[in-house]
């Protein structure tokens, strides 16, 4: 599954719902005084904007306004709340259910107005868990005053408050939306993106450390089923680690596609024709450009062999990441009713092996990408042709390239011929310290 239903901020949801609970007491005290200042049975409109400003008062409580937002925010949310409450009004004079949905449009009205600022799927799953907790308070507090009436046992000013605070109590579990998050996994994202460009032993490997990953994270959902606490940084430094595998794996994928355009025994059978080139050529100009031309094909060579030759040693270590992942799997399958001092006493260690093969795999990703861009990159000079292309040249041209090519010739010293298989190379340094 490349997505999971996450619970995003648990202290702004408790702050939320004591916001709501605490407006809903302050909204059934108001509603006392002026039920004892004036009667709302006697008139149709004070009734109905108390409802409105209940259910404005209550969105608010669960998102404020900024003070900016006071000339734009509160008119809105008070006209919509008028909206509300004159439909629930309308439906409410209606036999049957009806009167159930006009509370449930009356607390849709809530939640547009507490998720104003909401995108996505939330905008809309707000509204309705609003409309379904209206319904749900409002059922409690008929039932609840029908059948245990506060004012038998304390004052009305003490009654109206806690059958508010109960109200909003339940008309906030529908803010839960708010924090709800359903998240995309990044590892199996990452995966699903790149799967079709790997391909042999490294894409087996690769869909292995995948399946390993899923399996570590359905055992930490199942020890934290069983009230065990959680592990974030085990989840952190295993995601960590697979975008690593995954990272290594792609690019090692783009340095062998790559290569592979350009095979060793090719590169071979022109170096040999070069070498045949040189043997015969008569003309200096002609023969110090193909040792040029040589040199290069010689170079591109050592690097098709040594990415050949490195590709084991990738490979390697991929299936020692793999062995790790399966460690931490057993660890946390071993210890599902373990305490948290014991489980992470049991992780230390692994957790540090997968810190290590982190850094190591940094490094070697970071290799990988200078050979792709420097050696793959290089282009090889052509062999020349040997005739100019513009007519054959004067006596006194020929003498000129003799004489440049006697001077270029002329040292003739190990610093003009090919570099040593022992020689300092700085590329082929490059290729030994991402790989040994």
């Amino acid at each position: 599954m490349t997505k999971q239903l996450r619970f995003d901020d648990h202290g702004a949801f408790h702050k939320q719902v004591l916001r709501v609970t605490l407006a809903g007491a302050a909204l059934g005290l108001i509603g006392h005084i002026t039920a004892l200042i004036i009667n709302p049975r006697a008139s149709v409109a004070v009734s109905l904007a108390q409802l409105a400003i209940t259910a404005a008062a209550l969105a608010f409580a669960a998102k404020p306004f900024k003070r900016s937002e006071l000339f734009s925010t509160l008119p809105l949310g008070l006209g919509l709340a008028l909206l509300g409450t004159l439909c629930m009004h309308a439906l409410s004079t209606a036999t049957h259910a009806y009167p159930w949905f006009g509370l449930g449009v009356y607390g849709l009205t809530v939640g547009i107005i507490a998720g104003r600022d909401l995108k996505g799927y939330q905008r809309f799953a707000l509204p309705l868990a609003t409309a379904l907790t209206m319904v749900l308070a409002t059922w409690v507090d008929r039932t609840f005053a029908a059948r245990l009436p506060l004012t038998d046992y304390v004052p009305g000013f003490v009654a109206a408050p806690l059958r508010g605070a109960v109200f909003g109590f339940l008309v906030s579990i529908g803010l839960v939306v708010r924090q709800l998050r359903l998240a995309r996994d990044p590892v199996l994202v990452e995966y699903d993106r790149i799967k079709d460009d790997l391909a042999g032993e490294m894409g087996e490997l690769t869909a292995g450390a995948i399946v390993t990953y899923e399996r570590i994270n359905e055992a930490l959902r199942d020890r934290s089923a069983n009230r065990s606490a959680d592990e974030p940084e085990l989840t952190r430094g295993v995601e960590t680690l697979m975008l690593k595998v995954l990272a290594l794996g792609k690019r090692w994928q783009e340095v062998e596609r790559e290569a592979s355009r350009t095979s060793a025994a090719a590169l071979s059978g022109r170096v040999d024709e070069l070498d045949a080139k040189v043997a015969a050529a008569t003309d200096p100009v002609a023969r110090r450009q193909y040792e040029m031309a040589r040199d290069a094909l010689r170079s591109q060579l050592k690097y098709v062999t040594g990415i050949a030759t490195s590709r084991e040693r990738v490979l390697a270590r991929v299936h020692g990441y793999l062995a790790v992942l399966e460690r931490v799997h057993l660890a946390v399958l071993n210890h599902q009713g373990a305490d948290t001092a014991k489980f992470s006493d049991e992780l230390s260690p692994l957790l540090e092996s997968i810190d290590d093969m982190g850094a190591e795999m940094d490094i070697a990703s970071a290799a990988l990408a200078e050979v792709a861009e420097v050696t793959l990159g290089e282009s090889i000079p052509t062999a020349p042709t040997d005739a100019p292309l513009e007519g054959p040249p004067t006596r006194a041209e020929m003498k000129a390239q003799h004489k440049r090519a006697a001077e270029e010739i002329a040292p003739t010293s190990s610093e003009d011929k090919i570099p040593a298989e022992g020689s300092n190379d700085g590329e082929a340094e490059l290729m030994k310290s991402a790989f040994n």
